[in-house]
């Protein structure tokens, strides 16, 4: 005799426990329709803050896009690069048909696509309004100064490094594409609806064909109002914020439309729903007691015996089980024997896998120091000192680089996870800076270094900022070969990892630093590492480099020795 399945068991006891809901439904469901009112227009709240969450995006991209365009030097100088400068920025694809660079005044200095001489954006009263608040602003729809053609412009005003208006940058949005994209967005969650985008207090885009009443954003934030258009029809809406205090997403519906669906909600709306619940509950834990969770718990145990490595089962004791059960009794036992032979086919294979990355670690910090001795025959060769001081200079960096390459990958079991130790990685790098000017034996190198582990994309930046620090401290501080010492702290406080090389040398003039080849390799590291970093010098005082950056993905660790400065040679 053929089994029943347990999908067909499951339907008969369904079908049984819910005869009495469907005779108990009619009767209840036109006692909720004041609940699925309120349910409706909590849908108007969602729908708002949903398509404002989709429309955020086409903003964040412009406000990102003149972001990264404004820190361009060809863009900041307003030179014969600008231009060049402002087209990675271009996509007529995406809708951006221009991107103009003004100055202070309003001046028009270069745009992707061709102006007419002496144009100025000083009348245009979303310009006046960008450069009043200094913040990144979207206008309402206008003709665009340049292109002739209706846009939303995307404006970001610019300053100097005193805090000065340095003019701005904005963008053209073609005005048509976000229409069409808004429609599309709206098509996505309810095509009946209407929406709109408001931006200074205006309508920036539309997906309704019909007419829409004069919304007032500020009445509907996280709540429902109504507003009546010229046509005569009522509509209820709600608003969220999609970008500052200046840009909305309307999401409405029309009243009738509204009251129609709630009464038809109610009519299909199950009666006694805590009758319903109990019954359908009832007959539901009896039957799947009886006919699943008993053989599910059997198949978590033959689960976690396979998880634990076992891999040896019993299915004859799964014959007598519904058949669903029973079949997949016998695709986890089958699994378990193809899992059992992949994972020594894996074991194989990772080992190959490690050993051949040892291998390529190897060769690069070979290849790294091939380079350096190259660099070191070259500058032999060279009578010039100022050229061979700049490729002795080249040599040291890179083989501080194949120096952190060695720390970092080879013989670290922690940076094949992706991590290191910072006081391992830095103290053994304090300890090779300290061979390397090993000729300086006046000059002390202390390292005070806490633990904690940071990814290998956080420790390459940050070793190669120590590096240059460290370095220009023995290169600058001490050049009366008077003896000094130079003090190398990395601790975690609060929220960001702080880093400072000191020194009580000569000090140095801060215009020229600054505009040295370390301070610039420092900045880059710095700013790659989304921190600051600054330098404290004064004649005779010595000088102190400092660098700030947040913790974000790095991971404290229990210290496991003493924090106290570390002596790394010296006299």
């Amino acid at each position: 005799m053929r089994r029943l399945t347990l999908r067909a068991k499951l339907l008969l006891v369904v079908i049984a426990a819910l005869v009495p809901i469907g005779a108990l439904g009619i009767w209840q469901g036109l006692a909720n329709r004041d609940s699925i009112r309120v349910l409706l227009d909590d849908q108007l709240v969602i729908g708002a803050l949903a398509m404002a969450e989709r429309q955020r995006e086409h903003f964040i991209v412009a406000e990102r896009s003149l972001l990264i365009l404004s820190q361009n030097e060809g863009v900041r100088a307003m030179g014969p690069r600008c231009r060049g400068g402002l087209k990675p920025g271009f996509s007529a694809e995406a809708g951006v048909l221009n991107i103009i660079r003004s100055d202070a005044s309003g001046a028009v200095r270069c745009s992707v696509v061709a102006f007419a001489p002496g144009l100025s954006l000083a009348t245009q009263q979303w310009w006046r309004e960008g450069i009043r608040r200094k913040a990144f602003i979207v206008s309402a729809p206008v003709l665009g100064p340049v292109v002739k053609r209706q846009v939303v412009i995307a404006m970001l005003p610019m300053f100097t490094a005193q805090g000065q208006s340095d003019g701005a940058v904005s963008m053209s949005i073609d005005f048509k594409q976000l229409q069409r994209s808004l429609v599309s967005d709206v098509g996505a969650i309810d095509e009946n609806a209407g929406v709109a985008v408001f931006a200074q207090g205006q309508i920036v885009a539309t997906s309704s064909r019909g007419e829409l009443p004069q919304f007032k954003p500020g009445l509907a934030i996280g709540r429902v109002a109504e507003a009546t258009s010229a046509e005569g029809v009522v509509w209820r809406y709600s608003a969220a914020r999609i970008y500052g205090n200046n840009l909305y997403s309307i999401y409405a519906k029309q009243k009738p439309e509204l009251s129609a669906r709630a009464t038809g909600l109610a009519l299909d709306k199950l009666a006694m729903p805590i009758l319903a619940i109990i019954l359908t509950s009832l007959a539901i834990w009896i039957a799947t007691h009886r006919l699943v969770v008993h053989w599910f718990e059997s198949l978590i145990r033959l689960a976690d015996k396979f998880a634990a490595g076992e891999y040896r089962g019993d299915p004859a004791y799964f014959e007598n089980a519904p058949a669903e059960i029973a079949a997949l009794s016998h695709s986890l036992h089958a699994m378990a024997g193809a899992i059992e032979q992949r994972d020594i086919e894996l074991s194989a294979a990772l080992l190959a896998k490690t050993n051949m990355t040892l291998e390529i670690h190897h060769r690069v910090k070979n290849n790294l120091q091939l380079v350096s001795s190259l660099l070191h025959l070259q500058s032999r060769q060279l009578s010039d000192p100022a050229a061979r001081l700049a490729l002795d200079q080249a040599r040291a960096r890179i083989g501080a680089l194949a120096e952190i390459h060695r720390i970092l990958f080879e013989g670290n079991d922690e940076s094949e996870q992706g991590d290191v130790n910072l006081r391992l990685l830095l103290g053994q790098l304090c300890a090779q800076l300290r061979v390397l000017h090993r000729h300086q034996v006046h000059i002390k190198l202390l390292c005070d270094i806490q633990d904690h582990t940071v990814p290998n994309e956080v420790a390459i930046p940050l070793s190669l900022f120590s590096v240059e620090a460290i370095t220009n401290a023995f290169r600058h501080a001490y050049t009366d070969a008077s003896e000094g010492t130079i003090v190398f702290v990395c601790q975690v406080i609060e929220d960001e990892i702080r880093l400072s090389v000191i020194d009580q040398g000569v000090g140095f003039d801060r215009t020229s630093q600054f505009e040295s080849t370390g301070s610039q390799l420092m900045g880059a590291f710095a700013a790659q590492l989304g921190g600051t970093f600054a330098i404290a010098s004064s004649a005779g005082n010595g000088s102190e480099v400092t660098l700030r950056f947040p913790i974000e993905r790095a991971n404290p660790v229990e210290p496991n020795e003493a924090t106290n400065p570390l002596p790394v040679g010296g006299a």
